[in-house]
């Protein structure tokens, strides 16, 4: 999940990246192994979409401040089993690069974003296995 924050960069330069977002669509391409090419899209269905024919669910947020610290949270939940995932930490930008480092130390990543009418997609490659994880979220 640390991966989403750290890439974030913007289009529309009178748009602040700060804000809270919800999290409609991750996806990862690109991926050595082709296994690990998903793609969830909670835009409809009620924040849930179909993969590998299971019903998954989504429900997540990310705060970004104005003063530079972003929270991150994030539930996935299908065939009767759930994930909860949640980071702290600080977060620069630089142009359409955002690095993210979270609070405990364990790492920072570097990413590129773009940001435009409420949309944040925030893409970061995986150079350790040639996935590039792609993450976007609605202003609320």
């Amino acid at each position: 999940m640390t991966s989403f924050l750290i890439a974030c960069g913007g289009d529309d330069e009178d748009e602040s990246i700060a804000g809270t977002y919800t999290i409609t669509f991750f996806s990862s391409t690109g991926c050595m192994d082709p296994v690990d090419n998903i793609t969830f899209d909670f835009s409809t269905n009620d924040g849930c979409t179909t993969l590998l024919g299971v019903e998954v669910c989504g429900d997540g947020t990310m705060t970004l401040t104005e003063g530079g610290t972003f929270t991150i949270s994030l539930t996935v939940s299908g065939g009767g089993q759930s994930f909860n995932t949640s980071a702290t930490g600080n977060y620069t930008v630089d142009g359409n690069t955002i690095t993210v480092c979270e609070d405990d130390g364990s790492s920072c990543e570097t990413a590129t974003f773009s940001l435009g009418s409420g949309e944040l997609t925030i893409t970061v490659p995986d150079p350790d296995d040639t996935c590039v994880y792609t993450f976007r979220g609605e202003k609320i």
